[in-house]
């Protein structure tokens, strides 16, 4: 059990440090955003209010929804609510269960005697996000820096969660959610997608964000610096599913000399022998996959997903390149730190990614040329995340979050950087600076690679 009583600040130390923010959110967009951040919710959530989930499982990293649904209700309270001073008609009981950092994951599972109702919970949802509404609607002019920060933290966060509850349902071999004009299915085609190298320029550029000049940022994404990139080639696409089948047919998992030290015997513990979803299937003669608890066939355009980041090191020694690093994938980003995004300087939206829970699943790598950037390399947002070659460190000058004090900190040396968004992340939680990490043997989330050489 992790305790971070005393690294918690209190409001007017909060208010001190969040002062120096300058962004003021819309406060029209900003509703919209929590309210459709709400029915989404609902919608991917509703197995567990059918009661369809019994949380008679105990998958290894995934939460139990019935816990995992009162720990975004509680971040919400904790986090936004309190130290905005916002109304709230329902209280969790014993909060301290929803707390990720105080309750470990069997313990999650073992205290659901402990904590609300579902119903309970949706009435504390509901109260938090109808006078948190009710409070921005109030507000005679913009929203001020503090208020837009707070809310928008929680509002990621809420997000962050229901991309998790999209892959548990996965996990638990579940059919995908049903909403509205949303989790469309994708009609896949076998279109010959060339993964050819691109010649990148290499050149100096700043990473990071300079927090009192930009949008909503994590802590770790700051602060910014300048650095030189040397020379190098990128995969124009993600590795396919068909560029990844030839390291299986040849041996790959079975071949130590291809995986590092701790991936081999992670790999062999764990009995590791396809990615994760796929199956070998007799009567059929191939590997086929599950996607939402149903079989299909693997297409060889589509993006490696569900891919540790020891399998994709492996197939790098296999195929005698690498993954990028997290410095050469922002500069990708960002052409060099000319543009803030691939395309230019535009936010992005559906016609540039695989974003906001449009279709139930990653897209064929050959779409989404309009998000390209400048050397033609896609897909660098949306559609899967992509594994970076290092563990995330802090930037110098680090400075830890004032409210989300475990963002970043417990995780530096020991999770490794992702980037770049899934189909199931909303438009505006990713960036060309956002660091996300997951551990090396992580194979749960819509993780895929590209390489460099």
């Amino acid at each position: 059990m992790n305790n971070t009583d005393n690294l918690k600040l209190n409001n007017d130390q909060v208010y001190k440090i969040l002062q120096i923010k300058t962004n003021q959110a819309n406060k029209q967009k900003l509703i919209e955003k929590i309210a459709i951040t709400n029915k989404l919710t609902k919608d991917i959530l509703k197995s567990l209010f059918e009661g369809k989930i019994n949380n008679n499982y105990i998958l290894e990293n995934i939460n139990p929804l019935h816990w995992e649904f009162g720990h975004i209700v509680y971040f919400w309270i904790e986090n936004t609510i309190k130290i905005l001073n916002y109304p709230i008609e329902k209280n969790l009981k014993n909060e301290y269960l929803y707390d990720s950092f105080k309750t470990d994951r069997e313990t999650r599972f073992n205290s659901l005697n402990d904590i609300d109702s579902v119903d309970i919970i949706t009435k504390c949802y509901d109260s938090v996000i109808l006078n948190t509404i009710i409070k921005l609607t109030q507000l005679q002019n913009k929203v001020d820096p503090i208020t837009s920060y707070l809310i928008n933290l929680s509002l990621l966060h809420n997000h962050m969660h229901l991309e998790s509850v999209c892959f548990s349902l996965q996990s638990l071999k579940l059919s995908k959610p049903i909403s509205e004009n949303l989790f469309n299915p994708i009609i896949q085609t076998e279109v010959d997608c060339e993964n050819s190298f691109i010649e990148i320029k290499g050149g100096t550029f700043v990473q990071g964000w300079n927090d009192t000049n930009n949008n909503f940022t994590f802590d770790n994404e700051k602060p910014s610096f300048q650095i030189h990139v040397n020379d190098f080639s990128v995969s124009k696409y993600p590795i396919t599913q068909g560029q990844f089948i030839k390291f299986i047919h040849s041996g790959g998992y079975n071949d130590k000399k291809f995986w590092c030290h701790e991936g081999w015997r992670w790999k062999v513990k764990n009995q590791i022998v396809l990615p994760l979803y796929w199956e070998y299937i007799a009567s059929a003669g191939k590997i086929m996959k599950l996607k939402w608890g149903v079989l299909e066939n693997i297409y060889y355009n589509e993006p490696m997903c569900h891919i540790s980041w020891y399998e994709a090191n492996a197939y790098c020694r296999w195929a005698n390149c690498r993954l990028p690093t997290e410095t050469e994938w922002e500069y990708l980003a960002t052409n060099g730190g000319k543009t803030l995004f691939p395309w230019g300087d535009n936010l992005p939206n559906n016609d540039h990614a695989n974003l906001n829970y449009y279709y139930d699943g990653p897209m064929s790598v050959n779409n989404y040329e309009v998000g390209n950037n400048k050397d033609g390399v896609q897909q660098l947002f949306g559609n899967v995340w992509e594994w970076c070659q290092e563990h995330i460190y802090p930037y110098n000058g680090f400075e830890i979050d004032p409210v989300y004090r475990e963002m970043s900190y417990p995780f530096f040396g020991f999770k490794r950087i992702c980037r770049g968004g899934s189909w199931c992340v909303p438009e505006y939680l990713i960036n060309s600076k956002y660091r996300n990490t997951q551990s090396s043997d992580c194979r749960i989330q819509y993780i895929g690679f590209r390489v460099c050489i």
